[in-house]
């Protein structure tokens, strides 16, 4: 039989989490996987690829805090505190490597990355000679500014390694927005209507009788 408060159904603690679930829900993130590359360890190729050529950063996005609306709901997934970047390059050419079996190497030489940000330590595939990274952003309006040199090396089916090529990526970073409560977090309001929330169910899990 269920247990009752001054004649209110208890409904147990799953509800206050379920209600707090509700002030900032959050969705499922998914973010681009890359493919490792392959070497042939038959191959008996010998002749080195050539370099990636015209590379660029063509998209840089930073980890952000939940999105709120002017009556304080705010809405927030996964991938808030994700950072990502996109190279674009034409594909490395070889005398028998397939451009759409070609990998890359990446590395940083120089400058000072974000904090949490790692290159594959092998080479991937980009047969569309584009490559996404992602990283640890951090789910804040505030970012850091960062600037680094990213190097490019091309690997075919044998393990030869061409010439690398070098892009610069950097980002300015992000300041505090003169909205802060609409950027950086669930509003006054919405922190008001959560506070409501939670006490009208704390009594239930407090002060239960069975």
């Amino acid at each position: 039989m269920g247990r009752y408060w001054r004649g209110v159904p208890y409904l147990g603690t799953d509800v206050l989490l379920f209600l707090s679930s509700l002030l900032c829900p959050a969705d499922a993130c998914s973010i681009i996987d890359t493919k490792e590359h392959v070497v042939d360890a038959d191959s008996t190729d010998v002749v080195r690829p050539g370099a990636v050529t015209a590379v660029a950063v063509v998209d840089i996005n930073r980890g952000h805090g939940p999105d709120c609306d002017e009556d304080g709901l705010c809405m927030s997934t996964s991938c808030d505190e994700i950072g990502t970047m996109t190279l674009q390059f034409d594909t490395a050419l070889d005398d028998q490597t397939d451009e759409l079996e070609m990998g890359y190497l990446l590395d940083v030489v120089s400058g000072m990355p974000p904090i949490d940000f790692v290159v594959p330590v092998d080479a991937i595939r980009a047969p569309d000679g584009q490559i996404t990274l992602s990283w640890q952003d951090g789910d804040t309006v505030v970012q850091e500014a960062f600037s680094f040199e990213l190097s490019i090396t091309a690997v075919d089916l044998a393990g030869n390694e061409g010439s690398p090529s070098f892009v610069q990526v950097s980002h300015g970073g992000r300041a505090i927005p003169d909205d802060v409560a609409a950027s950086a977090g669930c509003s006054s309001s919405g922190a008001l209507r959560g506070a409501v929330a939670l006490w009208l169910v704390m009594p239930l899990v407090a002060y239960r009788r069975r």
